[in-house]
């Protein structure tokens, strides 16, 4: 079963763990600097947002590889946009911001 998996069967838990547990989690994932601390009122730490936010990151690094990849083969905006949507279920929209983003860096 994926982490990812787990911590949604387990939303519960994982909405609110303490600091230890956090940790644990951080350390097992190689995650050191990687893993926001979303703390809550409650004074636990949200990692499930935790989780999904370092997911997004990743999701997002994937995309830049892609773009900056794909430009620096010299394929074109059309290609490139049409790829995106295809490979990681994009809206136009969306793709289209990616794309603008990446290829300004």
């Amino acid at each position: 079963m994926k982490l990812q998996n787990y911590v949604e069967l387990n939303q519960e838990y994982f909405s609110d763990i303490d600091y230890d547990s956090y940790n644990a989690v951080r350390a097992m994932l190689g995650s050191e600097q990687g893993l926001k601390e979303i703390k809550k009122e409650t004074g636990g730490i949200n990692m499930c947002q935790a989780l999904e936010e370092l997911y997004q990151d990743g999701v997002e690094q994937g995309i830049k590889a892609f773009v900056q990849d794909y430009t620096e083969e010299g394929f074109g905006r059309e290609k490139i946009l049409g790829k995106l949507q295809k490979r990681f279920s994009l809206s136009r929209e969306k793709a289209e911001a990616y794309f603008e983003e990446f290829t300004k860096e």
